[in-house]
């Protein structure tokens, strides 16, 4: 991972990577970034966060998981980066990695 100003990744996961026939090669525990509640409201991404927790548990049981990684917009990010900072290089890296 990249360093980032100010948010951490998860330490329990693995990056997705590509494979160099183009092809993706998730992990067992992969770590994918969300941003809560911007536009929807942190109950839906909560509930979203527990439906596909469970989907994953009931499909994989105890083999994979997800390592939910959060990074922030909108108001989000204005409140931690500061003011008209909606869309921080953070979130745009963790995105891209």
């Amino acid at each position: 991972f990249m360093a980032y100003k100010l948010i951490t990744p998860p330490t329990h996961g693995d990056q997705i990577t590509v494979n160099s026939d183009g092809s993706i090669s998730v992990p067992n525990k992969p770590i994918i970034p969300r941003i809560v509640g911007d536009g929807i409201g942190p109950d839906i991404s909560r509930a979203m966060e527990f439906v596909v927790n469970a989907a994953v548990k009931k499909v994989f049981g105890d083999k994979k998981s997800i390592a939910w990684f959060d990074v922030y917009a909108g108001d989000a990010s204005v409140a931690k980066y500061g003011q008209d900072v909606w869309l921080p290089d953070d979130t745009i890296e963790a995105i891209k990695e």
